[in-house]
């Protein structure tokens, strides 16, 4: 395996590798002396790592297995001390595994994992078109799977609030950090909540939506606190009006909120009736903030409900919606500030060109200016290739991306970034600061990249496998 130093060259920061690429065949495990490491022999891709503060105790991913596609958890070898130390490999638990130990009958896909700063991760959420996962699954659709690492459980969780399964396609899946409560996304017609006699739900119900018609959905598993306790076993619909109309265009690009109330779901969406700042009839980012309120006293107990606030993102200095479209969102851990790709100008502060660039903003609008370009040059503008796929620390000041751009602040000894390759890059604020992840010079790809919550480890997927990066205490 090479060995990764960093390098600081013209007021960027390059990870520059010692070797030109990784040993083919390269084990799971970290080698001693390593920082970069493949998470899996296997061809590997969508990546994804615990949020659980400097510890990542988990990484997954999808890997070719037994005919088809399946999902992975690497567990992080002990010990782990809590101030973001080298990561090791330590076993690899299937989670995508068919009843009676048989090996799954459909491809399994897209993994999410949990973890706050305060809770240890143990659940793996995936999208499985598999039949023999649980039993039941006779929808012959797509459905959002979640695998419990602690107790070996694996159910199905895009199901209806009567525990029925539902009758359309789900796409994308997500868990919260707690393992409380999973979003999805999903083209049925008959998961969004109608009519309820439960009072903690009332402010849940919405119409329904037009089968084929893709939406946003969260259902609450369960929880230790008043509220995660009332909602349990909840379905509704979330990518809707405030005042429960489901949105008329196609939701999709999920972020969850990781801290411990989950009280935000970010989204894209081509429906224009979820604002009415929105007229620009392209896609839009998103954000339904869910809060507990109580409703008033029956038999000396005040009812706990929930308060749905859905509120446009991707707004400029006018608060009206950018002019061309926004998508591809990602969330801090509390959900205050969201990174999305957009070549709208009013959103960059520029002409853009068509030339995709990453911003961030906070979410309210508060932020003075209100968003932040991540793809700049050092110069300030956007960079001169699309840029794609957005990942946020905690606190939203550092943005994981992956670009195709040669000029957003990477240099190395040998000149600009001109391998004609798409690249990861990291770019930190207020520095401006780029890191170029992976190879200097690369000449495959970088791309799809995720980082924990303070940045120690990324995740991203590099020549066909899904790799690991250690980027330093912090």
């Amino acid at each position: 395996m090479a060995s990764l130093r960093p390098v600081k060259v013209a007021g960027a920061v390059v990870l520059a590798l010692l070797a030109a690429a990784l040993a083919p065949g390269a084990a799971a495990a970290a080698f001693p002396g390593t920082d970069l490491q493949r998470l899996s022999d296997l061809p590997s891709r969508n990546p994804a790592i615990s949020q659980d503060k400097r510890f990542g105790r988990l990484a997954a991913f999808e890997a070719d297995s037994g005919g088809t596609t399946n999902v992975y958890v690497v567990r992080r070898a002990e010990p782990i001390a809590d101030n973001g130390t080298t990561w090791h490999a330590g076993g690899t638990v299937l989670a995508s595994r068919g009843l009676g130990g048989r090996p799954a009958d459909g491809p399994s896909t897209q993994p999410s994992l949990d973890g706050t700063s305060r809770a240890a991760p143990h659940c793996v959420a995936f999208v499985s078109a598999a039949s023999n996962l649980v039993r039941g699954d006779t929808n012959g659709k797509p459905d959002a799977f979640l695998y419990d690492l602690r107790t070996g459980s694996l159910r199905r969780v895009s199901l209806t609030g009567r525990g029925r399964q539902s009758s359309g396609t789900v796409s994308e899946v997500v868990v919260n950090g707690l393992c409380t409560r999973v979003a999805f996304v999903s083209d049925a017609a008959d998961l969004a909540l109608r009519r309820t006699k439960n009072r903690s739900w009332k402010t849940a119900v919405t119409r329904v939506n037009p089968a084929g018609r893709r939406q946003v959905y969260i259902r609450a598993l369960g929880g230790t606190n008043g509220l995660d306790r009332a909602l349990k076993g909840l379905t509704f619909l979330a990518s809707a009006t405030d005042t429960g109309r489901p949105g008329d265009g196609d939701s999709h690009s999920i972020a969850f909120t990781n801290n411990s109330d989950t009280r935000a779901i970010t989204f894209a969406s081509e429906a224009r009736n979820l604002s009415a700042r929105d007229g620009n009839g392209v896609t839009d980012v998103y954000q339904r903030v869910m809060t507990r309120r109580y409703g008033r006293r029956i038999k000396g107990r005040r009812v706990q409900l929930l308060r749905m606030d859905t509120s446009l993102v991707s707004a400029g200095p006018d608060g009206s919606a950018g002019s061309a479209a926004s998508h591809s969102p990602a969330s801090n851990v509390d959900g205050s500030i969201v990174a999305f790709v957009t070549t709208a100008a009013e959103l960059v502060g520029r002409p853009t060109g068509g030339v995709a660039q990453i911003v961030s903003a906070k979410a309210d609008g508060s932020a003075s200016p209100p968003l932040r370009l991540a793809s700049r040059t050092l110069a300030g503008g956007p960079g001169n290739g699309a840029s794609a796929a957005p990942s946020l620390t905690a606190g939203g000041s550092w943005v994981a991306f992956d670009s195709e751009a040669t000029d957003i602040g990477v240099t190395t000894a040998r000149g600009p970034d001109l391998n004609g390759v798409r690249d990861a890059m990291l770019a930190t604020d207020p520095s401006n600061d780029h890191w170029l992840l992976g190879e200097v010079g690369a000449r495959v790809p970088t791309t799809n990249p995720m980082s924990s919550p303070h940045g120690n480890y990324i995740v991203f997927e590099r020549g066909g496998f899904a790799q690991l990066l250690y980027v330093g205490e912090k």
